[in-house]
């Protein structure tokens, strides 16, 4: 989306470009936004069987996210998400009981994901049985539809569930 200056010396041509872009610019959005509403969400626990589509959709968000940034160095980035998010170690975050992951699915496609990682504490964190929100990542193109709230409120209600009086969330250092 492009944002025009206005100038009262515009010519009735740049007036014209700058309704013309005003239209594409809101009918684009309009397209995005009836899109958006034709998503037939649904959440669910991850289970191993999951492993093989998620370690690539973790690897392929994650970069979508971070690889852009200036101060994240790529070599550091790459030997992260070779550790991270390789599907050996995707099966075996699925298997762990302490780790809750839920999957978001449009029309049966992966979109996105988050992972809850119980009895997980920091200095800062001062209950005694915490739950932490590890990871929340939805594919860039569902950005904007709802989607990463629906799975936070899968997350709470999770918490809930399992009795946790805390949950807290671990972020990056440069995100």
């Amino acid at each position: 989306m492009r944002i025009e200056l206005l100038r009262f010396n515009t010519r009735k041509e740049d007036w014209l470009l700058i309704l013309e872009n005003v239209v594409k610019c809101t009918a684009k959005l309009l397209i995005n936004f009836m899109e958006a509403s034709e998503i037939k969400l649904e959440i669910r626990y991850g289970t191993v069987k999951d492993a093989k589509k998620l370690a690539p959709l973790a690897i392929k968000i994650f970069n979508d996210t971070f690889a852009g940034n200036p101060l994240n160095k790529p070599e550091d980035l790459n030997e992260y998400i070779s550790e991270a998010f390789s599907f050996e170690q995707t099966k075996r975050e699925l298997v762990d009981k302490n780790s809750v992951f839920f999957i978001a699915e449009n029309e049966g496609e992966m979109i996105g994901y988050a992972k809850l990682q119980k009895h997980s504490g920091e200095d800062c964190v001062l209950d005694k049985n915490p739950i932490e929100l590890q990871r929340l990542y939805v594919e860039r193109e569902f950005h904007g539809g709802g989607i990463a709230a629906k799975i936070m409120e899968a997350c709470f209600e999770e918490a809930k569930r399992q009795n946790f009086q805390t949950i807290w969330l671990g972020v990056w250092e440069f995100n």
